[in-house]
């Protein structure tokens, strides 16, 4: 049997998990973090590397199942 994946929905920027209440409806496990405050002058990969930390320690993702990330508008950039 394939190993459970865990899903991570992100929102569109300035945005929250309302955004996603059918997604969650239908996958009532999945995870929606709030989004971080960005740094001035932070490139994108940078904002999305500190956002992906906090999520895998917020959410204690490390050694977890496989993960499967799915974005609307900014939060699928």
């Amino acid at each position: 049997m394939p190993a459970p994946v865990k899903l991570i929905l992100l929102p569109g920027f300035a945005t929250d998990q309302r955004m996603l209440a059918g997604q969650l409806a239908a996958f009532g496990d999945a995870l929606t973090p709030a989004w971080i405050e960005p740094v001035w002058g932070e490139s994108l990969g940078d904002y999305a590397r500190r956002w992906g930390e906090r999520i895998a320690a917020d959410y204690q993702l490390s050694g977890s199942p496989p993960v499967v990330i799915v974005g609307i508008s900014m939060g699928g950039m």
